[in-house]
């Protein structure tokens, strides 16, 4: 007969709950068992993850990404193995977990924060938390991600486990790209900052104040990419119920086709972006601009303008133009027009949101609509 207990819902439940997470002792060392499984063997528990250790790559300037080290098996071979400027980051999701392994993670590795500061063990299950790890322990000091399974624990939970590994992957490699625009642009988006400012001060155009930009109709963010073209019919049909936001590289394919937007989103400070204003001189449409745009895309339409400005860098003077109220209204550093113009239309539309020509899986010989010239740049990603 089974023993059972039964709980106050009526089902009956199994005395010893097997799902609870335990450490058990198996002559040839210790092993966990959760969830129905063994995260290591059940015969010789560390031998897997010694195997793992020793065959990880040799990289230097890297960060070893071990998901869920449970008992620290391999740690240790892993610290020795690799260069002095790379280091081990250990990632536990499991509160339960963590609690019940750390005496003996600590044990195995000799107490790894005190005698190989290059173990960093921490509890962690978002994004947020990793980007803020990475950044604290100095990404330019990385090139490289290499993970490193030392045990079968990532098994519970797979999906985060490769969703950390992926995004970490792609932070670091944010960085690099950021840091070499910064490297190319950075001179230029300093320059233009002070020579946007320079306009405000001269009274060259209008400028306005972000608070007083709301919509309530019906908002459009128009790309240039190869959706647009059928999107024109649609627009030109509706235009006088809706909000159009143009990203500036579409601007010149929606007045080809007779629709001028209401206003149009810009964020490159290299001259060739004023082709994209090719047409568009004295139409008097609203621009919002980054704080970094190159000046002549600023005043060309002699529409009022509206700056924003993204954290490209942390820089001191861009900390007191905040404190001034010149930078009233930030986003993060996005990448693409596009995608500022999306986060801007969030905060300032209170009704529904239509996208067109944000695609750019461009078919042969259909770069752009229109008139649109094709050009690229760079931006903080």
């Amino acid at each position: 007969m089974i023993n059972s207990a039964k709980n106050t819902t009526g089902f009956f439940r199994p005395r010893d709950n097997m799902l609870e997470p335990r450490i058990e002792e198996t002559g040839r060392g210790k092993t966990v068992y959760s969830n129905g499984r063994y995260l290591y063997s059940r015969y010789n528990p560390p031998r897997l993850s010694l195997q793992a250790a020793e065959s990880a790559p040799i990289i230097n300037r890297c960060i070893y990404l071990v998901p869920s080290p449970l008992l620290g098996y391999g740690l240790i071979n892993l610290a020795c193995r690799i260069p002095e400027d790379s280091i081990i980051i250990t990632i536990e999701q499991s509160q339960e977990i963590m609690a019940l392994c750390s005496p003996e993670l600590l044990k195995n590795t000799g107490d790894s924060e005190a005698d190989d500061s290059r173990i960093i063990n921490v509890r962690l299950s978002d994004r947020d938390s990793l980007h803020a790890l990475l950044h604290s322990l100095g990404p330019w000091r990385f090139r490289r991600i290499q993970r490193v399974d030392l045990s079968s624990g990532s098994s519970l939970n797979p999906e985060l486990y490769d969703n950390l590994t992926d995004f970490l992957m792609e932070d670091l490699m944010s960085y690099w790209r950021n840091r070499h625009a910064l490297g190319r642009l950075g001179r230029e988006w300093v320059r233009h900052t002070f020579a946007n400012l320079s306009l405000v001060a001269d009274g060259c155009t209008s400028f306005q104040g972000f608070s007083s930009f709301k919509t309530g109709r019906v908002s459009v963010v128009a790309g240039a990419g190869p959706s647009l073209e059928s999107s024109f019919e649609f627009l030109a049909l509706h235009r006088d119920n809706l909000w159009i936001m143009a990203v500036d590289t579409a601007l010149p394919a929606l007045l080809e086709s007779g629709i001028t937007p209401d206003t149009v989103a810009v964020l490159d400070t290299q001259a060739w972006n004023l082709l994209d204003f090719h047409g568009s001189s004295s139409s008097k449409i609203p621009v919002i601009a980054d704080i970094t745009s190159y000046p002549p895309c600023i005043t060309h339409t002699g529409g009022p303008c509206y700056l924003y400005s993204s954290e490209f860098a942390e820089l001191d003077f861009l900390h007191r133009l905040k404190d001034s109220g010149l930078r009233d209204f930030t986003i993060p550093p996005l990448g693409s027009v596009g995608l500022a113009a999306l986060e801007i239309i969030s905060r300032i539309s209170s009704g529904p949101v239509f996208l067109t020509g944000l695609d750019f899986a461009y078919s042969p010989g259909n770069l752009m609509p229109g008139e649109a010239p094709f050009i690229t740049g760079s931006y903080p990603a």
